[in-house]
């Protein structure tokens, strides 16, 4: 059964806008989740005193729900945007590397919100042209 992000967040089928507003629920639940894992991620890395240590996965967290936050939540979307995610986070294509020196939380975190803003940008155009 697929659900789209309207579903996903209580929504229904009584979402005026659709899609639409299915994806800024989605976008404002990554937004939240990136918040909070700048936040954990640069307390994490005071405390193990180590930049972006092994034991901090939020910024993993926050990154796949980036990825996630164009497209409807099926098995399908969740496995492709897994794979992407993964793909454009060891790559660390188009300067996303540089993102890594910013400092404290940020630098834990961006490279894996702009590996899921690759994933996601890929998949939205999947998911346009119909072609999954």
């Amino acid at each position: 059964m697929k659900l789209s992000q309207a579903e996903r967040f209580g929504q229904g089928d009584d979402v005026s806008g659709g899609f639409l507003d299915g994806v800024l629920a989605g976008d404002l639940f990554a937004l939240a989740v990136a918040a909070a894992a700048i936040y954990i991620a640069g307390q994490a890395e005071a405390l193990y005193r180590k930049k972006d240590d092994r034991r901090i996965v939020i910024d993993e967290i926050a990154g796949f729900q980036v990825a996630m936050a164009t497209v409807p939540v099926t098995c399908l979307y969740l496995c492709l945007a897994f794979v992407l995610f993964r793909i454009f986070d060891i790559w660390k294509p188009l300067g996303i590397n540089r993102l890594q020196s910013l400092p404290g939380g940020w630098g834990v975190v961006a490279d894996d919100l702009g590996a899921g803003a690759y994933a996601a940008v890929i998949l939205f155009l999947f998911s346009l042209t119909g072609a999954l």
